[in-house]
């Protein structure tokens, strides 16, 4: 599979946006697996009590910023390894999120698709 993407700057940077909409298909269809819904809106503030209940049982953490809110993807797609910033959000008139494309050097085992 090809991955179409066009070039952006996101976070200071130059990265690649995914424009094909079967790519970004493809990409939510891998994280599937993790229950998880792109538009859930939940936060809790950590304390101690919740940090000993989270050793027990799975959870799915993520940090809460400012910022527009994105889970990071690893994966590896035809032997290559890629990084995906999945936004949170679908804007009105679209019918999937923004996916981002971007490279970084982890070591190859996080990359069997990690949320």
């Amino acid at each position: 599979m090809d991955i179409i993407t066009k070039e952006i700057s996101f976070c200071d940077r130059q990265t690649e946006n995914i424009v094909s909409n079967e790519n970004k298909e493809f990409i939510l269809n891998l994280i599937k697996n993790y229950s998880i819904q792109l538009d859930y809106k939940s936060a809790i503030i950590l304390n101690q009590k919740l940090i000993k209940n989270i050793t027990y049982h799975p959870h799915l953490l993520s940090i809460k910023s400012s910022g527009t809110n994105y889970f990071l993807f690893m994966t590896n797609i035809n032997e290559i390894n890629y990084c995906f910033y999945i936004d949170r959000k679908i804007k009105n008139g679209y019918n999937f999120p923004r996916i981002i494309s971007t490279k970084y050097r982890f070591d190859d085992i996080i990359f069997e698709d990690t949320l």
